[in-house]
């Protein structure tokens, strides 16, 4: 009675252990098909994320565009306004693009002293200079640009150490030979590549 009870059981055990075997590629493919699932949505929400950003940086170029193109002192600041509500979606959405941050500062340095702000509003976008400055600083430490930006948005907002510091690192990164522009000059000159604008020093 024992031997029959246990092949029984011997034979009921192998049962479900086959049942469980056979759903097995089941499960495995489902489980293969969630992961997929998921990793398409990650990466169309990265997508969203880029287009969300590259969608913002054109709204923040029309917006500059227009508060040059307009001569009523109003228009100006609306303008500026507008494109500076731009720029944190531009920072949020584009992590590695240097010469994007340096140009969203540039603007923004342009804008800190622009005679159609309130004064309130011309200390915030130095500030918003300054931040972005430091941005590209981090994306690309080792291009002299995006310090000598920093530099600029620093003394803009008369932070002469830390402005002095960035100009340093700037001239050590510079090409040998090559004198930067002082603070004050137009930094898109200073982005022009000596190769463009002069041949270092021999």
């Amino acid at each position: 009675m024992n031997a029959h009870a246990n092949a029984g059981n011997k034979a009921a055990t192998a049962q479900r252990t086959q049942r469980k075997l056979s759903r097995l590629p089941a499960v495995l493919v489902r489980s293969a098909a969630v992961a997929a699932l998921v990793g398409l949505t990650a990466l169309s929400m990265a997508q969203l994320g880029e287009l969300r950003g590259e969608l913002a940086y054109v709204r923040f170029v029309q917006g500059r565009e227009l508060a040059e193109k307009s001569s009523y002192p109003a228009g100006i600041a609306a303008a500026i306004k507008q494109a500076t509500r731009e720029v944190k979606l531009t920072i949020r959405y584009n992590h590695g693009n240097a010469d994007l941050f340096v140009d969203t500062a540039e603007a923004c340095l342009a804008w800190s002293r622009h005679r159609a702000l309130d004064p309130l509003t011309q200390l915030r976008i130095g500030e918003m200079a300054v931040s972005t400055s430091l941005l590209a600083i981090r994306v690309a430490p080792s291009d002299y640009t995006t310090w000598l930006c920093s530099a600029r948005a620093h003394a803009a907002l008369a932070l002469p150490e830390q402005s002095r510091l960035c100009r340093l690192r700037a001239q050590e990164l510079a090409p040998p030979g090559m004198k930067l522009p002082v603070l004050t000059s137009d930094l898109h000159s200073v982005r022009t590549r000596p190769t463009e604008r002069e041949s270092p020093a021999s």
